[in-house]
């Protein structure tokens, strides 16, 4: 019976040592700093809740962007390690700025928008949000994998 009171200490050590590591990992998405924070990539102060994304890497680092050009081209310069696992959110204009997955949202690309980084693409989570921008400006309607390919 000695032997696992002298258990009990170690357990609970490796216990909190467990949480304190794993919940520094969290892959939890934060909302855009609009006024506050720097774009990751630009170093300009996130403004328009229009346009905007998040990477959060699998260990929890948080990279915050203006605009989607931000977001792909910080992406692209990131290392095979930091990008496995990653997840990338967009602000959905529709929802001012509420963080959606990259790869679900719709994409609205027109030069009739003036983007932060001029790259002129509004991100949707439904197309029936989109519409109203459909019917009044020329434009392509985008997925994420065109995003990746035009920035």
């Amino acid at each position: 019976m000695s032997g696992n009171i002298r258990r009990a200490p170690a357990t609970r050590l490796l216990l909190c040592i467990s949480i304190l590591i794993f919940s520094g990992c969290s892959q939890t998405v934060q909302p855009l700093g609009y006024g506050s924070v720097s774009c990751s990539y630009c170093k300009m102060q996130l403004e328009d809740r229009r346009f905007g994304g998040e990477i959060v890497t699998r260990y929890g680092r948080i990279y915050q962007f203006d605009d989607e050009p931000c977001l792909v081209h910080f992406m692209k310069s990131l290392s095979p390690q930091l990008k496995l696992k990653a997840k990338i959110y967009v602000a959905d204009a529709a929802h001012n700025g509420k963080l959606i997955p990259a790869e679900t949202a719709t994409y609205f690309c027109t030069d009739q928008l003036v983007s932060p980084m001029n790259g002129n693409t509004m991100a949707f989570s439904n197309k029936a949000e989109m519409q109203i921008m459909i019917e009044n400006l020329p434009g392509k309607v985008s997925q994420w994998s065109d995003i990746l390919q035009k920035f």
